[in-house]
């Protein structure tokens, strides 16, 4: 997994292959940080896999790992587009979109996730960056997103 993010420090999610959140963390800092210009056109995807407690419950941990990470490359494959894909925590992940067409791309996505039939299904929740938005406050709204879809 590699992500188009120049901060990339090769750090990657064990179980998933996505990035981690610090690597997140500090995309999204990037992109925040335009201070007295215009706040560019940031979007995030997020993902929360259904089912990884009971699969972990009744299977075991490496059975989960399994799942997660089968979740984790159907948003690959849905995020093409995006800047940077990774492992919010838990069982959420996420896909950063950048740009003019940053809301289609993620919108595309999400109804690319949501229409695969293949186990892992997922609830998704898309939210874009507004102005004085801190990376603290992006994925708590993207969080809240995700638990109201």
């Amino acid at each position: 997994m590699t992500t188009k993010s120049s901060s990339h420090s090769g750090v990657s999610d064990y179980v998933t292959g996505l990035q981690t959140r610090n690597e997140l963390e500090a995309c999204l800092r990037l992109q925040l940080d335009h201070k007295g210009s215009q706040l560019p056109a940031i979007v995030a995807l997020g993902i929360d896999v259904i089912g990884l407690k009971q699969v972990n419950d009744t299977h075991g941990f490496l059975a989960g790992d399994k799942y997660l990470a089968a979740a984790a490359a159907k948003l690959v494959d849905a995020t093409a587009q995006s800047q940077l894909q990774s492992r919010l925590g838990g069982d959420e992940l996420t896909a950063i979109f950048l740009g003019s067409q940053a809301f289609e791309h993620a919108t595309a996505a999400k109804e690319k996730l949501l229409a695969c039939s293949e186990p892992p299904k997922v609830r998704c929740g898309i939210v874009a960056a507004v102005a004085n938005d801190t990376t603290a406050l992006l994925i708590e709204r993207l969080y809240i997103a995700i638990r109201k879809a």
